[in-house]
């Protein structure tokens, strides 16, 4: 069964615009991987955000898209996705050794996003 989880990225997003992005992560997660709960749900996801605190926006959806379109076309289809600012988008499990390069390089400023 398919899950189209674009809601829960949008308040994923506005979590992280209120400080409670990881804890939402934490939350969606669990929600999804342990409880088996719908995160396509919206009654879900109003219960999720009710729970760790964050104030749903009514808006968002047009930059969420144009970020989710600008991450395709990096080539990255796959989760975690580690956005380092200035520096490499790290997608799907990566050694350790790449984020250790990843956070001791300096930053690009052209990749400036």
């Amino acid at each position: 069964m398919y899950t189209n989880t674009f809601e829960a990225h949008r308040l994923l997003a506005d979590a992280a615009g209120q400080g409670l992005g990881e804890a939402m992560a934490e939350r969606l997660f669990r929600a999804y991987l342990t409880d088996g709960s719908n995160i396509g749900d919206p009654h879900t996801l109003a219960r999720l955000a009710d729970e760790i605190g964050v104030v749903r926006s009514e808006g968002g959806g047009t930059a969420l898209r144009a970020e989710l379109d600008r991450v395709r076309t990096l080539g990255i289809s796959s989760v975690p996705l580690v956005l380092f600012e200035g520096g490499p988008a790290l997608g799907g499990a990566q050694p350790e050794a790449v984020y250790f390069q990843a956070l001791t390089t300096q930053p690009d400023p052209s990749l400036r996003g």
